[in-house]
């Protein structure tokens, strides 16, 4: 029997025979992927992947400014536009565009996902996102950053 243990923003899969963890950013992906596969309508899995972007985000923009604005300057272009869209019509996308330059989100609107009027596709996400998820994954496993829970109230 597969045994999902999910803690740390890992995700572990134990059973006889295997012993996995992946990070829960790459789980998430394993799971739209899945779906698009089994040619299921990926809204929950999108939703999923919306909902963990927004968390993750919201934390992010509660650090000090400095390190904020490092981990900010970190994300590729690509990666903030398929982070505006996912989040289009959210608060954490105003935060997330007030943290950003007015040259940088200039370029922002020139990137390909950005002009799309649909969400960006799962692979897009993927290639996009991954490296800065587990970039950021790496600075919180080294205790670089300690990222606030955004349930929490901040002052």
């Amino acid at each position: 029997m597969l045994e999902v243990t999910l803690s740390n923003q890992k995700l572990a899969l134990v059973d006889q025979f295997l012993s996995l963890e992946i990070s829960l950013h790459d789980g998430l992906m394993l799971l739209a992927e899945m779906d698009e596969l089994l040619e299921k309508p990926g809204q929950e899995s999108y939703s999923l992947l919306g909902s963990y972007y927004q968390r993750q985000l919201s934390s992010l923009l509660q650090l000090p400014a400095r390190e904020r604005q490092s981990l900010l300057q970190d994300v590729s272009l690509e990666a903030l536009a398929c982070l505006l869209k996912m989040l289009k019509g959210t608060s954490t996308e105003v935060l997330l565009k007030q943290n950003l330059s007015q040259r940088r989100l200039r370029q922002l609107e020139e990137e390909p996902v950005y002009q799309q009027s649909r969400p960006p596709e799962i692979a897009t996400l993927k290639s996009a996102l991954s490296g800065f998820f587990q970039h950021l994954d790496d600075k919180v496993s080294q205790g670089e950053i300690l990222l606030p829970d955004p349930d929490e109230p901040h002052y």
